[in-house]
């Protein structure tokens, strides 16, 4: 346990000087022991990395596409299909390396992660932009490491 939590440390410290409530979803505390509870090996925390990183990438892209559209109607039912069809990649792309004795664990960490991502824009009654914003600055500080 001691060992994952110092493989995650980088992501605990990678926006210092940040309260809680200030760092991304997948940065907040509850997130990252829900993370650390998966148990991941050596070989799985890469993969693990990668397929948050294409959580916020495809989620970044994706929600781009809905606001160069010039429909705004149910623009938040639109953003949350969105979200759930990244999550449904996530889940496929997490299933093809965790153990079966992982997965559950990894279920806790993903709604831990999706409550996070709609309490944290519903909280600060932030815009599907807004979400877009943060994120891709968090990737640009290399808070998600992509290999």
């Amino acid at each position: 346990m001691i060992r994952h939590l110092l493989i995650l440390l980088p992501l605990i410290i990678a926006l210092p000087g940040h309260a809680a409530e200030n760092k991304p979803p997948w940065l907040q505390p509850e997130v990252l022991k829900a993370a650390v509870d998966i148990g991941l090996t050596e070989v799985q925390l890469p993969q693990f990395r990668d397929a948050i990183t294409h959580l916020a990438q495809n989620q970044i892209s994706a929600t781009n596409k809905l606001l160069r559209q010039n429909n705004i109607a149910d623009l938040d039912r639109r953003f949350t299909t969105v979200i759930n069809r990244q999550f449904k990649k996530m889940d496929r792309e997490m299933a093809q390396f965790l153990t079966p004795t992982q997965l559950p664990k990894y279920q806790i960490y993903r709604d831990t992660l999706r409550a996070h991502m709609t309490r944290s824009a519903a909280k600060r009654g932030r815009s599907s932009r807004d979400w877009v914003n943060e994120t891709e600055r968090t990737l640009d500080q290399g808070a998600i490491q992509h290999h």
